[in-house]
């Protein structure tokens, strides 16, 4: 006499096996889909996200000695997962203008201005992550490294999901 549990049994086996199958796939697919659309929302969100890195990095004290006088963001932006958080993060590369106190302004620099400082360009990677719906910045800013070596610095903190490299016709 088959009982109910020989009659549910089989089907429930092959759910399960269908579910395990079917669910690696499907997983990969919707996390594909969030990654595009999470990348789509920083280029929506670019300008307000620079206007706010400027503002923050700028005022945030960490290189005193550094006054920022213009940034300049590459069009190109590399990827990164938090593995610590799972956050995304977005790194932009950027070109820095500051000027640097010289020694008691004395120097003999053609780009030399009244208060005694020399001009200078710093390469350095902007931070941005993903967070809630929304993309943020805290003004992070990583001197001296692009994204690429930045990301290799860290390579401990930040998985690499992928690069978008500007068009260059």
């Amino acid at each position: 006499m088959v009982t109910l549990w020989g009659i549910l049994g089989v089907p429930i086996v092959f759910a399960c096996l269908a579910a395990v199958f079917i669910w690696r796939p499907m997983r990969k697919s919707l996390r594909e889909a969030r990654f595009a659309r999470e990348r789509r929302e920083f280029h929506r969100q670019r300008e307000r996200l620079e206007a706010r890195f400027l503002q923050l990095a700028a005022n945030s004290g960490r290189a005193p000695h550094l006054r920022w006088n213009d940034c300049e963001f590459s069009n190109d932006v590399t990827y990164a997962r938090d593995r610590r958080t799972g956050r995304l993060c977005a790194f932009v590369g950027v070109t820095i203008a500051c000027d640097q106190p010289t020694a008691g302004g004395l120097l003999d620099n053609p780009y030399q201005e009244d208060y005694g400082s020399t001009a200078q360009l710093r390469e350095a990677t902007a931070v941005f992550h993903y967070d809630k719906g929304r993309w943020h910045t805290l003004g992070r800013t990583v001197f001296n490294l692009n994204p690429d070596e930045a990301l290799q610095r860290y390579k401990d903190d930040f998985v690499m999901l992928g690069q978008e490299l500007a068009r260059h016709r």
